[in-house]
Order: C-alpha cells, then structure tokens, then sequence
C-alpha cells in the first residue's frame, strides 16, 4: 500500500464554473471561481473581494489560492494580490508613485503601485 504525500500530488486548477465554499467566522457561502474579483495576502488569512462588492477574510493562503486558480483569468500583480482580470472596472494613476484599482461592485478602490499596476495592465 502506497501513500502518497500530499504535496506530491498534483494540483488540479480550479474553472471559473467552478464552486468554491467560503468561510468567515459563522458565515459559509459557496460562490463560482468567476466571481472572485480579487485576493489579498494578510499573513496566513486572505481577503477574498467579490463582484457584487462584499468581502471576507478566510484562513487560507495567498499561495494556495494562487495554486488552484485559472490562471487565464487571475494575474499575481505583488506577492500580496491576486487580481480577477475578468472583473477590472478601471485602474486609474492617482500620482507619479500610486494607482487606484476598482474592482467591479466594489465600494473601496485597491491601492497599486507602478510596477503592480504595469503588471496588471499589460495582463489585460
């Protein structure tokens, strides 16, 4: 009997079809992978922006959520988020040094910097 470790494994990506179930605190939601408009690194939780504007802060790691998702459709611009080139409203400069992202629904623009923003813009 072989057991095999599970970072061996190979790990299938997600579709954004796919569901994918979403926990914060007392809340669960299940929500298709298209509707992540963003992901954002805080330590070993990750901030999770959705189309419809909501958010929510799940125990889960920006590099897992990076190894399971399309990457057809989601861009790392930093090491800290993961951006949904699918739900992009506008990036627009602020300054010589700042860029501001808003998502799709969302209330709050994201704060980029140059090179973040180039990234994203040259993924669009």
């Amino acid at each position: 009997m072989s057991v095999t470790h599970p970072v061996a494994r190979a790990v299938e990506r997600l579709e954004a079809e796919d569901l994918v179930l979403l926990r914060e605190k007392s809340l669960s939601m299940v929500v298709k992978v298209g509707e992540i408009a963003a992901i954002e690194a805080h330590g070993d939780y990750t901030r999770i922006f959705l189309n419809e504007g909501k958010n929510l802060m799940m125990k889960k790691t920006l590099s897992l959520w990076e190894s399971q998702l399309p990457t057809d459709f989601f861009v790392k611009v930093s090491r800290s988020l993961l951006v949904n080139t699918q739900s992009v409203a506008k990036i627009v400069r602020k300054n010589l040094l700042r860029w501001e992202l808003q998502l799709q629904g969302a209330k709050e623009p994201i704060q980029l910097s140059n090179l973040e923003s180039k990234r994203l813009r040259a993924a669009l």
